[in-house]
């Protein structure tokens, strides 16, 4: 899974983290795997943001490429 520079630019996204941060409970968290190439480089994002899961919600998702499969599930 690649994703370009310009989602971590998007509106949406940005909110989402400055609204995180302010209040961290305000996005359960979920953990997930990523499908994508051997590099250790940390990917992450929010349900509801299709370019990355296409699923619908605000739970914070985040992942490593080089993981095998993609899955959430579970709140904190």
């Amino acid at each position: 899974m690649q994703l370009d520079r310009s989602y971590f630019k998007q509106p949406t996204f940005l909110s989402n983290i400055l609204a995180w941060m302010r209040d961290p409970t305000l996005l359960p968290q979920i953990r997930i795997t990523v499908v994508g190439d051997e590099d250790d480089e940390e990917i992450f994002g929010f349900v509801g943001d299709d370019s990355l899961t296409g699923a619908g919600g605000s739970d914070t998702i985040w992942g490593w490429r080089g993981d095998d499969i993609l899955r959430g599930g579970g709140g904190r």
